[in-house]
């Protein structure tokens, strides 16, 4: 389906669909190998990330995949979200993006991209700096006050702070309410899967990286939710 939730029709031609679990005949698992190749044969070539409404896109294997990988290049990254009031109703839950957690169409799919990451906790760590710090992928390009989007790091080191404190998932909820965060889902599990978001433990991302807002979006790669 796509991002209407309508569905796309299926293909009448009989060539072969390959996927994950034909590793070599399908040309989705190369999206790094794309990446490098528009990098290095497109000038001024930016990613740009197009977030739907239910921020669904954070929550998908091959998007994530896509967005860290981009950022470790020093690529240009510019976000587009739907309106203020999705990052609102959003950001809180942000704080708790495990790429285990994560939905892809295939099984196969996701166990290939987890595959890839050989460090877990390093991988979540980097994508909550890439989306809380004050250099992530939505301090620059969106409309909104910037308080609502640093408020965002604080909710997350906030609750990783009860977490840490004590497993007691009240108290974790209570930090939540504390920061004015809408619970969307129960918080019973007290693994709210935040990490550390230091520099020192996610590495240093290319310093020259832009985050201005595109000049010719004929030369930008659009990441979207994938439903």
């Amino acid at each position: 389906k796509d991002s209407d939730g309508r569905e796309h029709p299926t293909c009448n031609c009989r060539e072969p669909k390959y996927f994950s679990d034909s590793p070599v005949e399908c040309e989705m698992n190369k999206f790094d190998d794309m990446i490098a190749l528009l990098i290095d044969r497109v000038p001024g070539f930016t990613q740009v990330i197009a977030v739907d409404a239910e921020f669904s896109l954070l929550h998908r294997c091959w998007c994530l995949a896509e967005i860290v990988k981009t950022a470790g290049t020093g690529t240009p990254q510019n976000t587009l979200i739907h309106s203020c009031d999705a990052m609102d109703l959003h950001y809180g839950l942000l704080s708790k993006l495990d790429v285990r957690n994560c939905q892809a169409s295939h099984k196969a799919d996701k166990d290939f991209i987890l595959s890839k990451i050989p460090d877990i906790d390093s991988f979540n760590a980097r994508l909550q700096w890439l989306i809380f710090s004050k250099r992530g992928i939505f301090m620059k390009q969106i409309k909104c006050p910037r308080d609502r989007v640093d408020s965002a790091g604080r909710i997350a080191a906030r609750v990783e702070r009860a977490r840490a404190r004590s497993v007691n998932p009240q108290e974790v909820d209570l930090e939540m309410s504390r920061s004015g965060t809408r619970t969307l889902e129960s918080f019973s599990n007290a693994d709210m899967s935040v990490s550390h978001t230091s520099q020192d433990a996610l590495g240093v991302i290319n310093e020259n990286a832009s985050f201005e807002a595109p000049q010719d979006l004929a030369d930008h790669v659009i990441v979207q939710a994938m439903l």
